[in-house]
């Protein structure tokens, strides 16, 4: 839907965020995780199982019918929500309004995190800000940081991590974004 570049910087921007943002963590808490790593040692040899094997039939039944059962809703509501962009603002919306690139990125990072968008729904709604003239970058900063950064996702990692986990969490997505300026 969005081209063949945005369909290889994509995956590779959330490997090098999510790789960069672990690194970044382990640096941060390697202090922490090796007291943790002690005490859990035992703990997981004693609770480790042999997992269950999925049939090829099981795993087909849930790519090509659960999953798409999963995204269908949000991408329809991705789709519509592009539509009315799409009526809404002007054909060079973006283009007369915003001539910097950090300034629409910054705009796009802004914007996603009240948003509380997912993945798939942001797919359209990123192709029709392309077409109303947001330059794929920032666009690309939509669709990486609009699921990675909105309220509940904050909100679950900082009560489920300490709160340094959420800031690293952040720093690296916000400078992961930052340099795809040059993508």
């Amino acid at each position: 839907m969005l081209g063949l570049p945005l369909a290889i910087i994509r995956p590779v921007v959330a490997l090098l965020t999510g790789l960069g943002g672990g690194l970044l963590s382990n640096m941060a808490h390697r202090k922490g995780n090796q007291l943790a790593e002690q005490g859990s040692s035992q703990d997981a040899k004693q609770e480790s199982e042999p997992a269950q094997k999925r049939s090829a039939r099981e795993l087909f039944r849930y790519g090509f019918v659960e999953l798409l059962q999963d995204i269908s809703k949000w991408l329809i509501i991705g789709i519509l929500a592009a539509a009315l962009l799409s009526v809404l603002l002007p054909a060079d919306f973006f283009t007369n309004r915003i001539s910097k690139e950090y300034l629409s990125m910054l705009m796009m990072l802004v914007a996603s995190v009240p948003l509380y968008i997912c993945a798939t729904g942001s797919i359209p709604i990123a192709a029709v800000l392309i077409m109303k003239g947001l330059s794929p970058g920032a666009a690309l900063v939509l669709l990486m940081a609009g699921p990675a950064t909105n309220i509940a996702t904050m909100a679950v990692i900082g009560n489920a991590m300490v709160r340094k986990s959420l800031w690293v969490y952040l720093v690296s997505i916000i400078g992961e974004l930052c340099c795809s300026e040059h993508w």
